[in-house]
């Protein structure tokens, strides 16, 4: 992304474009087209489309057909020479995403002396480590969660087909291990890198605590029991010394849950009626539909955000 950056930039300028304006629009189509970069590889020629993209946003007229030249053009040298472009490309992009989302400055190189086309710049983004298909939509539950291949994060989804476990280890982060054993690190925005096995504390059996340490909630094992009077799930508050009312029903299995750093909380749920006279083996094995159901516990509301067809695994929060 650096090498190409400065020949992007001084084409718009060699165009007429002030240099603030043309790093700011630059930095706004390479955002926009960043999470899509592996269909645009497959479907698309990469170099017209970017050049396409970044005119229109400069508001130059349509060049149809045509590519940036590459850096040691004769023309653009001779029209930019006393042009400065600024060398930090990402830190300009991740400036036009969402400001919520954690900035990632990776090495920057002085990218006046390379020489590259756009198919160099592709090959670098999207090659790094797995380069999964990350679809930008909103996640409908406030934390991560892993259905049908994809890993769903705050404002992306990424396909991982061979992902085993994850834990979230940032700000819209997740690190994961995929069946070879291997560890990645997902950012918000869909970027994989390879990364160390995270240094995160295992879940505590059954039991889940709040960010705050106010909540507790004890998944409930094996068979009905008097200490889950409310369904498949005790809920505590700790302020106020108290039982909770967890929002589960009495005859779902709660697979899993997890909280979010507001509080509220996320829960898998088997939505087949649970027969306590068969063997757990057997009813672990049925298939039937999932659901992910976000609570905030006091007061009690609860919403069911997500459904999928599948087995005990097929929708996981870990």
């Amino acid at each position: 992304m650096q090498a190409r950056w400065p020949v992007l930039v001084l084409s718009l300028v060699a165009n007429g474009v002030d240099v603030a304006e043309a790093e700011t629009a630059v930095a706004r189509v390479l955002a926009r087209l960043r999470p899509g970069w592996s269909r645009l590889a497959r479907d698309e020629d990469a170099d017209v489309r970017v050049w396409a993209d970044i005119r229109a946003e400069a508001g130059l007229p349509p060049d149809h057909g045509a590519v940036a030249p590459v850096l040691d053009d004769p023309d653009l040298i001779q029209s930019t020479a006393d042009v400065t472009v600024s060398p930090q490309p990402l830190e300009l992009i991740e400036d036009q995403t969402r400001q919520r989302r954690r900035t990632v400055l990776r090495g920057v190189a002085v990218a006046a002396v390379a020489v590259v086309i756009v198919g160099v710049y592709l090959a670098w983004a999207t090659t790094r480590a797995p380069a999964p298909d990350v679809v930008v939509e909103a996640n409908p539950a406030p934390v991560p969660w892993y259905a049908e291949g994809r890993l769903h994060l705050q404002d992306v989804s990424v396909e991982l087909p061979r992902l085993d476990r994850f834990v979230v280890t940032g700000d819209d982060e997740v690190t994961y291990r995929d069946t070879a054993g291997r560890w990645f690190t997902v950012s918000g925005d869909g970027d994989v890198e390879a990364a160390p096995a995270p240094d995160a504390p295992e879940s505590s059996g059954g039991v889940r605590v709040s960010h705050d340490q106010r909540y507790v909630v004890r998944l409930r094992e094996g068979g009905a029991s008097a200490y889950y009077p409310d369904g498949g799930a005790f809920a505590y508050d700790r302020t106020r010394r108290e039982t909770l009312d967890s929002g589960v029903r009495a005859d779902r299995r709660v697979l899993d849950a997890t909280f979010a750093p507001d509080g509220t909380v996320t829960y898998v749920i088997s939505n087949q009626y649970e027969d306590h006279s068969a063997d757990t083996a057997v009813r672990l094995s049925e298939t039937g539909t999932l659901s992910l159901r976000t609570c905030a516990l006091v007061p009690l509301e609860c919403h069911d955000v997500v459904r999928v067809s599948g087995s005990t695994g097929s929708l996981r929060l870990r």
